[in-house]
């Protein structure tokens, strides 16, 4: 309880402390909590630290890349967090001076610690965001899955066949992966769900899901087989 106390009140101790925020809406404070410490509710949201101070104490967030920058300028003297969440700029600044002197040693150390954790509530918001904005950019206009061709396939005998050609950002690997699926060897039906299977695997999306539902609804139809193999037919 004392520490998440005086880990708000290094906030309130430095009077030129600049924390700008454009998403004072969010409240991060857990109400409850900011009412035992003697703080308004609204500290939470201004100062950012509502899941660090769950359970009377101060918990850092892991983040893989931290974006805190060190900006030393006539007019600013501190740490500035900034990140992209959903097309909006977050924006905050943490000053490093106090009465007009520079913060130094553990003081500074402070600032620095509470600017990074700042970020990482950021980060987790930022992550969701992007899991999000991923699960809806998975159909195009028509339908179709993105990142799952329906083609003809020309091997190495000069033979054209009718597969699922596969090619995503992998959010498992992270990093681009491929794979073909023949819907000769396993059928129209088979071969979409062996596509589909692979694709949410790669995407991290739940079989229990109603977005894998979706997916496997999206299957071309049997006309449409056939006639795209009439379409490479009359091209010959």
């Amino acid at each position: 309880m004392e520490l998440c106390r005086q880990f708000l009140l290094r906030f309130t101790k430095i009077s030129d402390l600049r924390y700008i925020s454009t998403l004072y809406k969010v409240e991060l404070l857990v109400p409850k909590v900011a009412g035992q410490l003697n703080f308004p509710s609204w500290l939470g949201s201004a100062v950012g630290l509502g899941e660090s101070c769950r359970n009377h104490h101060v918990t850092k967030l892991k983040v893989s890349e931290m974006s805190v920058e060190l900006l030393d300028t006539t007019r600013f003297h501190g740490f500035r967090v900034r990140r992209q969440i959903a097309g909006k700029t977050y924006q905050e600044y943490f000053s490093l001076k106090a009465n007009g002197k520079r913060l130094r040693g553990a003081a500074r150390a402070e600032i620095k610690e509470a600017a990074e954790t700042r970020d990482a509530v950021l980060a987790n918001k930022q992550a969701k965001a992007k899991a999000a904005a991923a699960k809806t950019a998975l159909f195009d206009k028509s339908g179709k899955v993105r990142g799952i061709l329906f083609r003809m396939k020309t091997e190495k005998s000069g033979t054209r066949t009718p597969v699922f050609q596969i090619g995503i950002m992998s959010s498992k690997v992270d990093k681009i992966v491929n794979t073909t699926v023949s819907i000769n060897l396993h059928g129209l039906k088979g071969a979409w769900q062996k596509a589909v299977d692979f694709y949410i695997s790669h995407k991290k999306i739940s079989k229990r899901s109603q977005t894998y539902k979706k997916l496997l609804k999206a299957q071309p139809s049997k006309a449409q087989l056939e006639a795209m193999k009439r379409k490479r037919k009359r091209r010959k």
